[in-house]
């Protein structure tokens, strides 16, 4: 329930974004950015056009941090007791 929520809050935000002319969007892969690093700093430097540290950006990228599936990693397991409604 949760995730079809926040995917079609996704989904809405995509959509507003797209109606502001005044707003450009880089929509980054987060498996990308850890698969990546120097690539996805690289896209960012360019987006931005500004001059930046695009090696040390890369540099904290830490693929050791990242447990979730996005990573191939296996999904971690939901806390209970959490979920709150709305």
């Amino acid at each position: 329930m949760a995730t079809d929520q926040f995917r079609q809050h996704l989904a809405d935000v995509a959509r507003s974004l797209k109606e502001q002319p005044n707003m450009t969007v880089l929509k980054c892969s987060f498996s990308q950015i850890i698969e990546h690093p120097l690539h996805a700093a690289q896209r960012i430097q360019a987006f931005l056009d500004r001059l930046l540290d695009v090696a040390c950006m890369a540099a904290v990228v830490d693929p050791n941090l990242c447990h979730s599936r996005a990573c191939g990693g296996p999904e971690r397991p939901r806390r209970q007791g959490t979920h709150r409604s709305t």
